[in-house]
């Protein structure tokens, strides 16, 4: 299943413009990045529009056709609930207008990284933390989230903070951490697990935490989208949503093995107790090893005594007014009676692993079922997305994709029939005549959209190309014993990370609707940025070289020459295991990420390669990401379609299969796709732009070339309506150093 547009089958392949996730000019790193959160803004971020067209270029030049941006909660309301940044709005719309002119199609993406930069990670403003009662100047001390500026946890005096001494990934343990539990807890399953948190709306009504928080979301995008129009291909609902607390079997145990445990772990009770102030002796402590987490011993945390990090008082900035049921300072768990504060004593440890009543969120067949059956995807998500689609996406756009996106590596739920109360079943929808979108219309703006990183090289900043394990497998529990889920040798490791892939392709095929993996890549850094090192390698070398000339002329031994840096071997198989992956099931994806800021993507302006192209300087590893591939096909039919697509980066050898079906009957009939065929592997020389190809088509069909783009025109002609070209370069495959895998 693929997208179609204007008679037209589309293979989508981008990038993430990943700057756009923090405000401009505030580093993470910086404790005072956090300060005047209501006055921030996110003005220029990702890129400045007098400096967007050059970026753009650049990346139409590398093969990209379609740039997910990520457009925080914060971004659009932090200055209180209902306060619009509409200058902010205004900015977005001129960046994706200029993003269209330049052939691009826009995801716009609410992104958040375990909810809240003032949380460890990015997305909600301050004002949603203190909504529910948390004061994140405390959440350091309590270990309730784990924020880069306080690093290290235990150093009281701000001077000697030390944030680059951080471990790599810590970030990422906030999954298990309180602040992270409870707020997912509390935006998406409030109404059945914490119906005494209450704040009243604009109207005085006592309304749950979770419907404010919601309509908070809801109003505010849909701000958004209404400016925005039919300007971008799609939205995202939520990036990586969590579940929280919800679904936990037992708070007494740190049961979600799948996540990263660095540092201290403390268990879903333990961390209840370190928030409301109370000393944790025994909490587990881990570090990361070759084969993931290990666990090194036991840790006390001690906070301040009685002090946690649950406000004790209102902040001024935000108008909240909270019901009777809400009073501040305490734990809200404890006021649902799932631990005593006086005695540390868990009472209800399961208290999240059942629905605690008929809950309106979940299904009918789980409500009917009792309370003993339910998931966060059925209940929650799925009515989160069908309310997202039609208050958001559909309420202003009658031609955009509205994207769903469950938690990681979570299946797809099915979606409803339009025409039902599912996913898309808003009766106002409209198109451009004015007339309702029936049942088709509608389900042909929906697809998918998950993410994939390949964890083992992700969390240990190392490419394994001799064993890795089957994660997807693993976390939907296809393995009855972990052992089973791993895979040695270099063959198996590319297979298992094609075969996680395909399992998410499924996940959509089966239920009718195209994919686009939102998020896929490496990180650029492996190794401890081995390769980064190039800059400081040229440095020495200089140096060296006036030392050797000395000493040669003092009659001194020469000291011998060895390469530090600027090898991308490591990088290219990595991204070429990905990418080939979802060339093997035909998958659309946009990479993550393109920055002009950070030096861990795939370009850097100081440390990349082809310095003196205008649009290659900086890319980094470029050979395994810029690549060919089909970008379109028509006609746009079920009788028309992509069956392969190939690419070997050790031979710059690509082959294509189309099936063009009935079209072939007739000889005066043709199927035409358009390549992108990339100067990087394809040059005739660094001098010219000119390419140097070596095709193959059957003699009936026929091929051009002008820039980048071959257009292969498939000819009727009766036969099984089987289709191929292949392509090499004439005068054989460039060297890494020529590809800019070996930077000199």
């Amino acid at each position: 299943m693929q997208f179609q547009q204007d008679g037209k089958t589309l293979f989508l392949r981008g990038v993430n413009l990943a700057d756009a996730k923090f405000p401009p000019g505030r580093p993470t790193y910086l404790r005072k990045s956090l300060d005047d959160a209501e006055s921030c803004t996110y003005i220029g971020a990702p890129l400045k529009l007098e400096d967007a067209p050059q970026h753009l270029e650049r990346l139409r030049y590398l093969g990209f056709n379609v740039l997910r941006l990520p457009v925080p909660w914060e971004a659009l309301e932090h200055a209180g609930p209902g306060k619009y940044d509409h200058e902010y709005i205004e900015y977005v719309r001129a960046l994706v207008e200029i993003c269209n002119e330049h052939g691009f199609k826009v995801i716009i993406n609410p992104h958040q990284d375990l909810w809240s930069r003032h949380a460890g990670g990015s997305g909600a403003p301050l004002w949603t933390l203190h909504a529910c009662g948390l004061n994140p100047d405390r959440f350091g001390e309590t270990h309730a989230a784990i924020r880069y500026c306080e690093w290290p946890l235990d150093e009281p005096n701000p001077a000697k903070k030390d944030p680059k001494s951080i471990p790599p990934m810590m970030w990422t343990t906030n999954h298990n951490r309180l602040v992270s539990c409870t707020v997912f807890a509390l935006f998406f399953g409030g109404r059945d697990f914490a119906p005494l948190c209450t704040i009243k709306d604009d109207d005085g009504v006592d309304v749950n935490i979770q419907d404010y928080l919601q309509r908070r979301y809801y109003a505010a995008y849909a701000r958004l989208a209404e400016r925005l129009g039919n300007l971008p291909f799609g939205y995202d609902g939520m990036n990586e949503p969590e579940p929280g607390y919800i679904g936990w079997q037992d708070l007494d145990v740190n049961e979600r093995e799948h996540t990263a445990k660095i540092h201290s772990n403390p268990t879903p009770i333990q961390g209840m107790r370190l928030a409301m102030g109370k000393t944790q002796k025994e909490v587990h402590e881990f570090r990361l090893g070759q084969t993931g987490p290990h666990k090194t011993g036991t840790m006390a945390i001690q906070p301040e005594k009685g002090v946690g990090c649950w406000l004790k008082e209102e902040d001024p900035r935000w108008p909240f007014r909270r019901g009777e049921s809400w009073p501040l300072g305490t734990c809200v768990w404890a006021l649902h009676g799932i631990w005593d504060v006086e005695t540390g004593e868990l009472r209800r440890k399961d208290y999240f692993a059942n629905l605690p009543h008929k809950s309106e969120a979940a299904t009918k067949k789980e409500n009917d079922a009792g309370s003993t059956a339910f998931t966060f995807v059925e209940s929650y998500w799925r009515e989160f997305h069908r309310q997202w689609t039609e208050s958001v996406v559909r309420a202003h756009s009658s031609k955009t994709v509205s994207f769903m996106q469950p938690s990681v590596f979570s299946p797809l739920p099915t979606p409803s029939p339009p025409d039902s109360a599912g996913l898309n079943a808003n009766p106002k929808s409209l198109d451009g005549q004015g007339e309702k979108l029936d049942k088709e219309q509608q389900m042909a703006l929906l697809a998918y959209s998950p993410h994939f990183y390949d964890g083992l090289t992700v969390m240990r900043r190392h490419w394994h190309e001799s064993w890795n394990a089957d994660v997807v497998g693993l976390i939907r529990g296809h393995y009855k014993f972990k052992a089973f889920g791993l895979r040695v040798g270099k063959g198996k490791v590319r297979k298992v990370i094609s075969d996680q892939i395909g399992r998410l392709a499924l996940d959509s095929a089966e239920n009718g609707v195209p994919t686009l993996i939102g998020e896929t890549g490496i990180p650029f850094n492996l190794d401890n940025g081995k390769a980064y090192r190039l800059s400081r390698l040229k440095r020495e070398e200089r140096q060296r070289g006036r030392n050797n000339r000395r000493r040669k002329r003092k009659g001194g031994r020469i000291g011998k020459q060895r390469r530090r840096g600027g090898d991308y071997t490591a990088h290219v198989k990595a991204m070429d295991a990905l990418v080939s992956a979802c060339d093997d099931h035909l998958v659309n994806f946009t990479l993550w990420a393109y920055s002009t800021v950070n030096t861990h993507d795939l370009y850097c302006a100081e440390t990349g390669s082809f310095p003196q192209h205008p649009y290659l300087a900086g890319a980094r590893a470029p050979a395994s990401w810029c690549r060919p591939f089909m970008q379109s096909l028509r006609p746009a039919s079920s009788s028309t379609k992509l069956v392969r697509m190939a690419f070997d980066v050790k031979t710059s050898r690509f082959e294509v299969e189309v099936d063009i079906g009935p079209v072939g009957e007739k000889k005066d009939e043709e199927a035409v796709a358009t390549i992108y065929v990339p100067w990087v592997h394809y040059r005739q020389s660094d001098e010219a732009e000119q390419l140097a190809l070596q095709v193959q088509v059957a003699d009936s069909d026929a091929w051009e070339v002008q820039g980048q783009v071959l257009t292969w025109r498939i000819c009727g002609g009766g036969g099984d309506g089987q289709k191929k070209l292949e392509m090499e370069r004439q005068g054989g495959v460039l060297s890494p150093r020529q590809l800019g895998t070996i930077i000199v």
